[in-house]
């Protein structure tokens, strides 16, 4: 980890209001929601969200009520953001934005 990386946080509440009808039997977050609190963290941090860039990411694993999400936000050259996020010591999301706009 560089200085420059950052840490976010994040339990999923199971009253989330994404969660109703995603799916009824086994809900599921969807990565929409994750992007957005993704966002927010890389807004947060340097000032620049993930809107308005070119953004990519791999979902490996879903998130569920009551998992808690932690992302490491890591800049890379030219603007560009790494990202990962993890549920316990699994990978549930790896990804980059590009250099916003």
């Amino acid at each position: 980890m560089s200085a420059a990386d950052r840490r976010c946080a994040w339990i999923v509440p199971a009253d989330h209001p994404a969660l109703a009808g995603h799916f009824p039997d086994d809900p599921l977050l969807p990565a929409c929601v994750i992007l957005d609190w993704l966002d927010a963290c890389a807004t947060q941090a340097y000032g620049s969200g993930l809107h308005g860039a070119d953004v990519h990411a791999k979902f490996l694993r879903p998130a569920r009520p009551g998992d808690r999400l932690d992302a490491l936000l890591h800049p890379a050259p030219h603007g560009a953001l790494d990202f990962e996020v993890r549920i316990g010591a699994e990978l549930a999301v790896r990804g980059k934005r590009g250099k916003p706009a």
